[in-house]
């Protein structure tokens, strides 16, 4: 649905208000049938504006949005759709790699989106916005990318499904 929403009807988002009433009425729709996303939606939120220079507020196409220090870390659609900018090059390793996709509507950006399903998504998709979050701040080094295929590829050999955590473990704090 989602998805048929933003590929046909995608030229309402400029409707004043409609996005963020689309963003409830998916909440409204996951709230029926799948509730406990909801709540992981919550903790994800809750523990994200815990962080140093973390401000949440509304997106502007409807859901939750992470700024570190006025630059957006990422955002969460009702649906459970985690949308963030990264490293291109990190993205393409991560799409490769299996573990999250292309961003639905901006291809040939760093932007991926990663839907939560599980409650080991709910893990993985904290890990990526603290990895957007350092990437932001400048805590991770330029080589730090250059290396990383080879690491998870190495370290999780065979892993290949996206609520899988395991490239996360070896990343710098």
């Amino acid at each position: 649905m989602f998805r048929f929403v933003i590929k046909y009807l995608g030229f309402l988002k400029f409707v004043p208000g409609l996005p963020l009433l689309f963003d409830i009425w998916l909440k409204v729709y996951i709230f029926i049938t799948h509730m406990e996303l909801l709540n992981w939606m919550d903790e994800i939120s809750a523990e994200v504006q815990q962080w140093p220079d973390v401000i949440v507020h509304t997106h502007k196409y409807g859901g939750i949005q992470f700024d570190f220090k006025h630059k957006e870390i990422g955002h969460l659609h009702g649906n459970g759709l985690l949308d963030m900018p990264l490293n291109r090059q990190l993205k393409a390793t991560l799409i490769e790699e299996g573990h999250v996709e292309d961003h639905h509507l901006l291809k040939n950006t760093g932007w991926i989106s990663f839907y939560i399903r599980t409650e080991r998504d709910k893990h993985y998709a904290l890990q990526l916005l603290r990895l957007a979050y350092k990437w932001r701040g400048g805590t991770i080094p330029g080589c730090f990318f250059a290396g990383i295929a080879d690491r998870i590829s190495s370290d999780h050999s065979g892993v290949n499904k996206p609520d899988f955590i395991g490239p996360f473990s070896n990343w710098p704090e």
